[in-house]
């Protein structure tokens, strides 16, 4: 099944290469192309595609590509409107200029010690993603049941203490996005 996997996103891959995709050296999931000087961007994981441009006809070539190219296997579906479900996180665009997304399904299917390290990348990298494709996130709010833990993101050392002494960096560059304005965090009471 591995080998499979790795099969289908090298032959993926080789396809969007030939169309003169380029793929983020940072996220092999992702890649860029300008279309009518304009960025088109293409974010897949498993079974999941989402493609993004401004101009609808845009979306519209690349579905059809993706059928022509993969519709021997079945037809691609392609979704389109104001509310999209994809990467696990559902995608909002309701309000002209801004983008809510939600996690709620992905967080509950994550593992008991799931942490705000590993969500805050998520986050962040969604804060640029859709910044990029010109719908900037006026708020973007990591909700914390752990009222220490928001202390020490919105605190940082200042929060911190003997028994935080090993706590990883990652959490301050988080309060360091916090003081930059890129991200918030809220209070979220569970149970």
């Amino acid at each position: 099944m591995l080998v499979a996997a790795l099969l289908w996103y090298r032959k993926f891959l080789g396809d969007l290469e030939t169309e003169l995709y380029i793929f983020n050296p940072y996220d092999p999931c992702v890649a860029n192309k300008t279309v009518e000087k304009k960025q088109h961007t293409v974010c897949f994981h498993i079974d999941d595609l989402m493609a993004s441009h401004v101009l609808p006809k845009i979306n519209d070539r690349f579905d059809t590509w993706l059928n022509k190219m993969y519709g021997h296997c079945g037809a691609v579906k392609c979704n389109r409107g104001k509310v999209h479900y994809c990467l696990g996180m559902t995608l909002d665009f309701t309000i002209k200029g801004t983008v809510k997304f939600q996690m709620f399904d992905y967080v509950a299917n994550m593992f008991e010690d799931f942490s705000v390290d590993n969500m805050s990348q998520l986050i962040l990298w969604t804060d640029h993603f859709m910044d990029a494709q010109g719908y900037p996130i006026k708020e973007n709010i990591l909700y914390q049941d752990n009222k220490s833990m928001i202390l020490l993101l919105n605190n940082g050392k200042q929060s911190s203490a003997k028994h935080t002494h090993a706590i990883n960096i990652r959490y301050f560059f988080l309060t360091d996005q916090i003081q930059k304005g890129k991200l918030q965090v809220a209070y979220c009471p569970t149970g």
